[in-house]
C-alpha cells in the first residue's frame, strides 16, 4: 500500500509538530530513547517544504556531546525527560574522540 505525496506530507508535518528536541544515540534508541547521548538537547526550528513527506529542521549545534560514536538520532517531545517520539538512523556515524559540539539537521519522514 502506498501513501499519496499529500498525505504523507500532513503526517509528517503532524508528527514533526510532536518533536521539538533532538538528541544524539550510541546504539538503537528502540522504542524508549535508549543510549542517549549524555548532552542537553537541541531544540528544533521545523519548516514547510516540498510535498514528499519529509520536513527539515533548521541545522543546529548540539554542545558539550560526550566522547563516542553515535549512529541514531532521536526526536523529542521535551527537552528533558522520558518523552521520546520517534528516531532515525543517521547517513553517517558521529566519531568524537573527545567531548565536543556536533552539528546536525533534523528530519522527520513520513515513510511511503
Amino acid at each position: 500500500m502506498a501513501n499519496s505525496p499529500a498525505f504523507r506530507e500532513a503526517m509528517a508535518l503532524a508528527g514533526s509538530g510532536m518533536c521539538g528536541y533532538i538528541n544524539l544515540h550510541t546504539g538503537d534508541p528502540g522504542t524508549t530513547g535508549a543510549a542517549e547521548a549524555a548532552s542537553a538537547r537541541g531544540a528544533i526550528a521545523w519548516t514547510g517544504g516540498a510535498v514528499d513527506g519529509t520536513v527539515t529542521g533548521a541545522e543546529l549545534t548540539l554542545a558539550n556531546v560526550p566522547a563516542g560514536v553515535y549512529t541514531y538520532a532521536s526526536l523529542f517531545s521535551g527537552p528533558t525527560g522520558a518523552n521520546y517520539q520517534t528516531s532515525y538512523l543517521l547517513p553517517s556515524s558521529v566519531v568524537l574522540g573527545s567531548a565536543g559540539p556536533v552539528k546536525i539537521t533534523p528530519q522527520f519522514v513520513y515513510p511511503a
